[in-house]
């Protein structure tokens, strides 16, 4: 979570902070067909020390193909 004031956040492109899902990421369509791409949803915990307030959540995808 990013201090009292959200100004003084890093940029996301800054880093990775704490990872909060490390695990299989399998997209699919809805059922019924609802129209939108392949997706999936993800809970993830709130850890008990975040501070209340402005946050930043970055997302990281890498694909090895070959």
């Amino acid at each position: 979570s990013c201090p009292d004031n959200p100004q003084s956040c890093l940029p996301p492109d800054a880093g990775m902070g704490t990872v909060l899902y490390d695990g299989p990421f399998n997209p699919q369509f809805g059922t019924p067909f609802d129209g939108l791409p392949p997706h999936e949803n993800f809970t993830v915990p709130n850890s008990d020390t975040a501070k209340k307030g402005a946050a930043q959540l970055q997302f990281l995808q890498l694909s090895l193909i070959g």
